[in-house]
């Protein structure tokens, strides 16, 4: 009879089975760079996980687009992936919001509150559990900046 590391079960792993699985096991976050073409990193990675039948508790992933479908084409391609490879772990978006490509967007206006609640609907119906909104620069001094520390006039933030 094997042990289980000598099945490749880490003592981590095996231990966390234990206290009854109260370790969420998963990987980096992902990003979607619209210059990648399939099969991406994610695409590799899950299929690795697929076919190894490795435990996989969650996946993160970021999305950043000015318009809400760039969003829901995210979401809807990686829940199309983990159905095709069989894997059903928790959805979150570590990192979400404004690509702010060419755009000056008010973060207080009606528009941006739309883009906002139709991303998060996006989610919400493919079962993203958690998610981070995190705006790529600072959105400015003035009334209604949402209660962000602001640093001057608007600048993209240093990567």
């Amino acid at each position: 009879m094997t042990t289980r590391e000598e099945e490749g079960v880490p003592a981590e792993v095996d231990a966390d089975a234990q206290i009854g699985g109260l370790v969420k096991l998963g990987a980096g976050s992902f990003a979607y760079p619209p210059h990648e073409m399939p099969p991406r990193f994610l695409d590799d990675f899950l299929a690795g996980v697929a076919l190894a039948t490795t435990r996989l508790d969650f996946v993160s992933y970021h999305s950043y687009g000015d318009d809400p479908t760039q969003h829901l084409a995210r979401i809807a391609g990686l829940d199309a992936l983990l159905t095709f490879l069989g894997l059903t772990p928790e959805r979150i978006n570590a990192e979400w919001g404004r690509a702010l490509d060419g755009l000056d967007p008010v973060y207080d206006t009606v528009e941006h509150g739309l883009f906002r609640a139709k991303v998060i609907g996006y989610m919400t119906i493919f079962g993203v559990t958690i998610a981070h909104e995190a705006l790529v620069r600072d959105p400015g001094s003035g009334a209604g900046q949402l209660g962000l520390l602001t640093t001057g006039p608007p600048t993209h933030k240093p990567a």
